[in-house]
């Protein structure tokens, strides 16, 4: 499990456009979400591998929206 410290020092690497922070955030949490993904598309792995990349592409441009558009 992601301690928070280590989840917003992540999400602030990626807001900032930092390649290793978006690859680890991709790592830390990919395994689980395509196993919980499989399990819902009736074990389709590759459904659920497309459906991990696009959530996670969606999850990083808002992670980047909020960045940007703060007050």
């Amino acid at each position: 499990m992601v301690e928070k410290e280590q989840l917003i020092a992540m999400v602030r690497g990626v807001q900032t456009g930092d390649e290793a922070a978006t690859a680890l955030m991709y790592e830390t949490f990919h395994e689980d979400f395509y196993y919980f993904i499989l399990k819902t598309v009736n074990n389709d792995r590759e459904l659920a591998e497309d459906l991990v990349q696009d959530t996670f592409v969606e999850i990083l441009e808002v992670v980047c929206y909020f960045f940007h558009h703060r007050t």
